[in-house]
């Protein structure tokens, strides 16, 4: 995406505060050093992260979802196609449905961005498909299809750059692997923390990407990671790999793509790490008394 934060800052300092000082309506996400997305059925993924990819969805409008008796298909140009990428990038032939991604802490509470739902009756034109990932056959389970029924809190607040949404399901959405998300109760996380990131990044099937570390801290709202995340990754569980507790919810980062005027089509951007750049995330303790209430 192109849509660029209006702040501007004046030394490493202060970059942080200048990055929040306007939160951007769209986000933007990038690469940090090396593109670490890999898929979620990959033997290269821990167990306990492939057990929670059970209890991801992501979002896609109703019209483009069509399920008859008991099973669906979906309706999606490839990655090439949908953002008029170069012949050269990953994942170009995959289908990309999704728009957010969110996540379970039990079987019928789902977190997500607030830009994700807003509202109710925003909320009522798209569904949100579970445990989607490379695998997953193109005509699939109507069990995995869910909607929202009942919003329970939403928070957007263009100032601080805070953006939640806990919300309850039609009905309950049973992991086949028997896992929820649980959160980080007590403590704040540290620079350096290893970290990973599951979603539907760009609306692809499921990813995961780990080798990512938390750059700055220093705001109460938000922390900022060297993630590789995208558009469709909003809402995106954000994963302490010590702990393998969620420590926040991806928001928003840095431009997704740049235009190669030699050949006329889009490739993802990269950043370098020790630039002290990172995607934004909101912290989890600013909702976990809400979770808690959903439980």
């Amino acid at each position: 995406m192109n849509r660029k934060n209006l702040c501007f800052g004046f030394g490493v300092s202060l970059f942080f505060i200048s990055i929040f000082c306007q939160a951007k309506e769209e986000p933007d996400w990038a690469i940090y050093d090396d593109d670490d997305r890999i898929e979620v059925t990959s033997k290269d993924v821990p167990q306990f992260i492939k057990e929670l990819s059970g209890a991801v969805a992501g979002r896609i409008r109703k019209d483009d979802l069509y399920c008859s008796g008991d099973s669906c298909s979906l309706y999606s140009k490839n990655l090439q196609e949908k953002f008029g990428l170069c012949d050269d990038q990953p994942f170009n032939q995959q289908n990309a449905p999704y728009d957010c991604t969110g996540w379970l802490i039990n079987g019928d509470t789902m977190v997500t961005a607030g830009h994700c739902v807003d509202n109710l009756e925003t909320a009522k034109n798209f569904k949100w498909v579970f445990n989607w990932n490379d695998q997953t056959p193109q005509k699939f389970s109507a069990s995995q299809v869910r909607s929202i029924s009942h919003v329970i809190k939403v928070k957007r607040d263009f100032e601080t750059g805070v953006d939640y949404a806990v919300v309850k399901l039609n009905q309950a959405y049973f992991n086949p692997m028997n896992k929820y998300f649980e959160i980080r109760h007590f403590g704040e996380i540290s620079v350096y923390d290893d970290i990973s990131i599951l979603g539907h990044p760009l609306g692809l099937p499921m990813k995961w990407a780990a080798g990512a570390k938390v750059s700055l801290t220093k705001s109460n709202e938000l922390f900022m990671a060297t993630l590789d995340s995208f558009s469709g990754n909003s809402g995106s569980p954000v994963i302490n790999m010590v702990t393998q507790k969620v420590e926040g919810i991806l928001v928003r980062g840095e431009s997704d793509f740049y235009y190669d005027r030699e050949n006329g089509c889009r490739k993802h951007s990269y950043y370098l790490s020790r630039d002290k750049r990172g995607e934004q995330v909101v912290r989890i303790k600013l909702i976990k008394e809400i979770i808690g209430l959903a439980n």
